[in-house]
């Protein structure tokens, strides 16, 4: 896969569980050091970095990110991800995220 669109129009976004996607995109602002939303307000999907991924783009810098629809797990760890509860009531919202397991400059 290789848009957001792709996920958020999906009839079923838990069915997308365990594709890859690839993804070329402007770094936005980091959520916080591990996570960030990519896509618009109404279309956007949480992308969280895998535990060693070290990349960490700086904002506005391309890159592309590559990693796998993963269903939103438990509170617990979406607290190990450094969400606070605003932002933790925001990802309850949603059925999936991407876990990013590489992130390259482009």
């Amino acid at each position: 896969m290789r848009t957001i669109r792709m996920i958020t129009a999906a009839d079923d976004p838990p069915q997308l569980v365990g594709r890859r996607i690839d993804l070329d995109l402007k770094a936005p602002y980091l959520v916080d050091p591990r996570a960030f939303w990519v896509g618009s307000n109404d279309d956007r999907v949480l992308v969280v970095f895998a535990r060693d991924v070290t990349t960490k783009p700086k904002t506005g810098q391309p890159i592309r990110i590559s990693g796998k629809v993963r269903e939103i797990p438990s509170i617990e760890e979406q607290i190990s991800w450094g969400l606070d509860a605003h932002q933790r009531q925001e990802v309850e919202q949603e059925k999936v995220y991407i876990l990013a397991d590489a992130v390259t400059a482009r």
